[in-house]
């Protein structure tokens, strides 16, 4: 019986790529072009997002960050990536495995939108309204009590 040929034996260390990590390849992994993707379909439809990226020996990551300008209202950071991360890391994120579950964070986002503007939202475009947008604490709290009294203008 022959024996199985070495693991690695394409990279022989006479190779040019011995050393090489095959994902550098590629200028980027999927998650990369999936984050760029999402993203930039996002910003199209008026919302605010933007993608970290991040490489390491385990593979390829990206971190979105999704904000919705019109209701004030925001997709909490995902982080999509072809890797897990162990459970202290991964904790607080929303964690996409795969190019189509970083697709349901455009609709997720259109959903989001669809629920309207958040009470603060509403009270910090009252207040702008008002000229008296930055007011902090119990002056903040008065004159939005003065402007609910006052009833919709």
């Amino acid at each position: 019986m022959a024996a199985d040929p070495p693991r690695f034996a394409h990279m022989a260390p006479d190779s040019e790529t011995a050393h090489a990590d095959p994902r550098d390849e590629v200028s980027e992994g999927w998650p990369h072009r999936v984050a760029n993707s999402v993203a930039g379909a996002l910003r199209s439809a008026g919302f605010e997002a933007s993608a970290k990226h991040s490489k390491n020996t385990a593979g390829y990551s990206s971190y979105l960050s999704v904000n919705d300008p019109q209701t004030g209202r925001y997709i909490p950071e995902t982080r999509i990536s072809d890797h897990m991360v162990g459970p202290v890391r991964g904790r607080g994120s929303n964690l996409v495995s795969s190019p189509s579950e970083a697709r349901d964070i455009v609709k997720q986002a259109h959903e989001m939108r669809g629920m309207g503007p958040t009470q603060t939202w509403k009270d910090r475009e009252a207040l702008k309204g008002a000229g008296q947008d930055g007011l902090v604490g119990k002056a903040r709290d008065k004159a939005l009590a003065r402007l609910r009294a006052a009833g919709p203008s």
